[in-house]
């Protein structure tokens, strides 16, 4: 999958076709002891996001492993290791070097893809092999896709199907 594609589908999806704004999203809690937490709609309400930050030392993976337990039928999860990534963000002002795992669910029942974001953002673009701070900016974004079939194979996702 492309650079630009990951930071794309981390902030902004890609959206097909026309589909009605949705009224109600799904509520996920919020991971504990979570700071800043933030809630809006994004996209012209098709698309809502919870972000937070919370302090762990990278790797951490609890915020992950939260998530796997607490999203549940009828979102199915979308097989993906979680494994970091990481890469200089000259898109930024300042640049940036970005930590990151990202995880996803479907429900085809709601043609809805949820997204969890995890991600470690220090100063400079200059390659680090770990962040420069235990700051986890969370990222928790609910989409409603026109053809949510179509968003999993640009994704390169894979996906129960129920």
């Amino acid at each position: 999958m492309s650079y630009r594609l990951i930071l794309r589908l981390l902030v902004t999806p890609l959206l097909n076709g026309c589909f009605e704004n949705s009224q109600s999203w799904s509520k996920f809690p919020v991971f504990p002891n979570a700071n800043d937490v933030q809630e809006f709609n994004l996209l012209e309400d098709r698309a809502h996001q919870v972000s937070y930050v919370v302090t762990a030392v990278y790797p951490n993976t609890g915020v992950a492993e939260f998530y796997s337990g607490e999203v549940r039928e009828p979102w199915v999860p979308c097989f993906e290791m979680i494994k970091w990534q990481s890469f200089a963000d000259a898109t930024r002002d300042p640049a940036a070097y970005i930590h990151q795992v990202r995880l996803y669910w479907v429900n085809y029942e709601t043609n809805r893809l949820l997204l969890l974001g995890i991600r470690y953002i220090s100063e400079g673009s200059k390659f680090k092999e770990l962040p420069d701070n235990p700051n986890q900016n969370i990222y928790l974004v609910e989409y409603q896709e026109a053809n949510v079939d179509q968003m999993i194979a640009t994704l390169e996702l894979t996906c129960v199907r129920t």
